[in-house]
């Protein structure tokens, strides 16, 4: 009979500042009851063996390690006795001295079937790794990926990662608590992707300027669901049943529905480069930055128009208005018009008649009708400027590529025109902007505005059930200028809309 679960065990461990000897032992220590209670995939957290923080290269130069070094062949050693994958983070001295943050992973027979190098390395000391890099191994259970801890931050590593093939993703991390915690971008990576995902956090500290005692590790499933989470001022393990399918991780068929609904044809403005743009303003001739009000109305049972009619006194000069996906008519349009014309306002809503859907414009002078071409690169719209956006269907907030092309034409926001929207919507709206730039998504039932997070702040946003209005500030000040990582295996991206095997 197949398995049912595989038992894998993250070793969320106190690691010791500077002590490669001590942290092996707890390492090795852990790996050995967890192995005694028959985990199979055993997984220490980034940088493990030395702790995180350094200055420079001089700081971090005696804790490096070689690829064949005593401690790492004694990693492969532990790794085929006890016929278990191993992989443990750690600071890399690589044949031509060239220091990075890096993961190794040993399988059952003690090779080294995956080393990883990371790519939003720390600044005083690593080298980023590679754009390209086999970052993916195969397993009796199905094919595992291997990244580091902010490097999942970014949306097109793990994109990457699962397209090729990968049904686990496994992420040393040294994450420590702050106002924007990784839970959500960890969990928002394996729903957008439909996979798993194990982040193997730490505890303890590096002297008095590291603090990850209260930091979590994570288990989440391809749904953006937590399994399992752990948090412990000591070292301990926390193990996890991964369920399967015919001996397999299973919810594949979630994955492949997610990459057949992907258009890489769409996605060429990717790889752009931006790095020189630090104003997108004038870079691509836009109307100067402004604070736009935005008022997002969900009718509930009421038509969009009579709701705009009972809703007419809230309405101030300027605003724009955002309506749900109706079958509008005539009579509708011209409604609008006239509180147009009465409030000083600008509405923007859909309608789709047999499966083709047009956005429309209503302000002052009558409306404009915008066809949504199928299959066609996405387009930035100017009728709302100076508010520039790119209207995209609901469902395709799932796809990161969609949201940064957008980001790269120097938009503003994604706006989604639907009937419903429901949980996993509201938070696809609050973690999209991620990519940077802003996300609005208004339906019957309810709406919801998500914009880019301040630095290390949590994103900001807010939502509103069905029968109220969502009145929000965009100010576009703080999505003209981006930073993006173009460090970036961009041919998987274009060359396949299949998931490799």
């Amino acid at each position: 009979m197949p398995e049912e679960t595989i038992l894998t065990a993250i070793l969320h461990l106190a690691v010791s500042y500077k002590d490669p000897l001590k942290n092996q032992r707890e390492i090795l220590s852990h790996a050995q009851e967890a192995a005694d209670n028959g985990a199979k995939i055993i997984i220490a957290p980034e940088m493990s063996l030395s702790g995180y923080i350094f200055d420079d290269r001089s700081e971090i130069a005696p804790y490096t390690q070689r690829i064949d070094d005593k401690i790492a062949k004694e990693f492969s050693s532990f790794a085929r006795e006890r016929e278990i994958y191993l992989i443990v983070g750690m600071a890399e001295r690589a044949e031509d001295d060239m220091f990075y943050n890096s993961a190794f992973a040993y399988d059952p027979k003690g090779s080294l079937v995956c080393h990883y190098r990371k790519i939003n390395s720390e600044a005083r000391w690593a080298c980023p790794g590679p754009a390209v890099q086999d970052n993916v191994f195969t397993t009796p259970w199905g094919k595992v990926g291997l990244l580091i801890c902010a490097d999942t931050y970014h949306s097109l590593p793990i994109r990457i990662t699962a397209l090729k093939g990968a049904d686990l993703v496994l992420v040393p991390a040294n994450w420590p608590p702050s106002s924007f915690f990784p839970e959500n971008i960890w969990r928002m990576r394996a729903l957008e992707n439909g996979i798993f995902l194990i982040a193997v956090n730490r505890t303890g500290s590096d002297g008095q300027h590291f603090n990850c005692s209260t930091a979590e590790s994570f288990v989440i499933d391809p749904l953006g669901n937590v399994l399992y989470r752990l948090q412990s001022e000591e070292s301990k393990i926390l193990y996890a049943h991964l369920p399967l399918d015919e001996g397999k991780l299973g919810q594949g068929a979630r994955k492949r529905k997610i990459f057949e609904s992907r258009k890489p044809e769409m996605y060429h403005r990717l790889y752009a480069n931006l790095s020189f743009h630090r104003d997108l303003t004038s870079s691509f001739n836009m109307e100067p930055a402004a604070a736009i009000d935005l008022q997002l109305m969900a009718p509930g049972r009421e038509t969009p128009t009579d709701f705009v009619l009972a809703q007419q006194s809230c309405l101030y000069n300027g605003n724009i208005v955002v309506l749900p996906l109706w079958p509008y008519k005539d009579y509708d349009i011209d409604t609008l018009r006239e509180v147009a014309k009465a409030a000083g306002v600008r509405f923007f809503t859909a309608k789709e008649e047999e499966g083709l859907r047009t956005h429309i414009m209503v302000d002052k002078d009558g409306a404009t009708f915008i066809p949504m071409e199928a299959n066609k690169p996405p387009k930035s719209l100017d009728i709302l400027k100076p508010l520039y956006i790119m209207p995209v269907r609901g469902r395709d907030l799932i796809h990161p590529e969609l949201a940064l092309c957008g980001a790269k034409m120097g938009l503003d926001a994604l706006i989604a025109i639907e009937e419903s929207i429901g949980a996993t919507e509201r938070f696809l709206v609050s973690m999209r902007p991620i990519e940077q730039l802003a996300v609005a998504y208004c339906a019957q039932n309810g709406a919801a505005v998500g914009l880019v997070p301040d630095g290390h702040s949590p994103g900001r946003g807010a939502n509103c059930p069905e029968g109220t209005v969502l009145s929000y500030t965009i100010d576009t000040r703080d999505l003209r200028v981006k930073r993006f990582q173009d460090r970036v295996d961009f041919p998987v991206i274009f060359k396949t809309n299949e998931v490799s095997r």
